[in-house]
């Protein structure tokens, strides 16, 4: 898998109790950096 270089500070800012942005290109790995943030966490 591709090491994401914002993957950490999206991780630390998660559940700060802010909304988070994530904006971008069409299919430049937006969901799927997403989908692999959140596959880890519990629920």
């Amino acid at each position: 898998m591709i090491k994401r270089i914002l993957e950490q500070r999206i991780r630390d800012r998660v559940f700060t109790g802010k909304a988070i942005i994530l904006m971008g290109p069409r299919q430049a790995g937006k969901t799927t950096l997403l989908n692999t943030i959140f596959s880890n966490e519990p629920r």
